[in-house]
């Protein structure tokens, strides 16, 4: 069916995770060791979370190391815009926290030469989640949408009720560009996982190095119509259209992926689009 050979690729990319993992396991990651999985109970903070100030300092956004201390930090966000414990949320976080860990400084068999710090995006609707979160290790930050669907004056309106799966409350990734504090941060859906680091991306972006020359861009020339400054990276969504039929600049972005350079008036620039709302289905923005 065409569910199946989607399903057949998760489940073959979940068990070479595990393998990787196996063979690297020389890393250990008692955070995760120390969090039961089995049996939620109804009150998920009662047993479920070892508390943080019991956990060893590398498990935790604390550098441990010299090296790590010195070393260039990543914001890693990722947005929550509903709640409910018995449905995962808790594990993909923990599970892409662990794959974040393994492909940074922190795990010296990886060779990142960057350091990570977690963030959580919380939708009021979904607060109840919060404490759990933070307890694996996220910084939450409880957000309504940077944009108020009553706000909106164009096209976009009509469309914003029935987008994604989280309607105007898709727009909390857009706190991305906040956090200036870094130079470099992704976003990534809750069901995401790395599995090699990332470090081409952020030395491209950071600097003009050679990283550049090694990016596997799809489309255009190569690496030599890159900009000088480089603002964001994004993949493009081929799930949602037929790609035969679409140029590649009608493709939309994959919103489960994206590394930008935070910037406050960027993200102000991206709230006055969303309500303008020059927006079609058919033609996009």
């Amino acid at each position: 069916s065409g569910l199946t050979r989607p399903l057949i690729v998760l489940l073959a990319s979940l068990v070479l995770f595990v393998i990787l993992a196996i063979i690297q396991g020389s890393t250990t990651f008692p955070a995760l060791d120390a969090i039961a999985y089995d049996n939620l109970p109804p009150n998920p903070f009662a047993d479920f979370f070892v508390e943080i100030s019991q956990l060893p300092a590398e498990t935790t956004n604390r550098s441990s190391t010299v090296a790590e201390a010195s070393a260039p930090v990543i914001g890693y966000a990722v947005s929550m815009t509903q709640c409910d414990p018995t449905k995962y949320s808790y594990d993909q976080a923990a599970v892409l926290f662990y794959s974040i860990h393994r492909n940074s400084i922190r795990n010296p068999s990886s060779g990142s030469k960057y350091d990570y710090k977690l963030y959580a995006f919380v939708h009021p609707d979904a607060s109840d989640c919060a404490e759990g979160l933070e307890r694996i290790g996220y910084e939450v930050s409880i957000r309504k949408s940077p944009v108020d669907k009553n706000e909106i004056k164009g096209n976009l309106k009509e469309y914003v009720d029935q987008a994604s799966c989280c309607q105007e409350k898709e727009f909390l990734k857009l706190y991305s560009y906040t956090l200036v504090e870094h130079d470099v941060v992704v976003h990534l859906d809750l069901d995401c996982l790395l599995f090699q680091p990332l470090d081409d991306l952020y030395d491209s972006m950071v600097t003009e190095s050679k990283a550049r020359s090694q990016l596997p861009l799809q489309w255009g020339n190569g690496t030599k119509n890159l900009p000088t400054d480089i603002e964001a990276f994004f993949t493009r969504d081929y799930n949602l259209v037929d790609p035969p039929r679409r140029q590649p600049h009608e493709i939309g972005v994959q919103g489960g992926f994206i590394v930008v350079k935070p910037n406050i008036d960027i993200f102000n620039q991206y709230k006055e689009i969303i309500i303008e709302g020059h927006y079609t289905v058919v033609e996009g923005w």
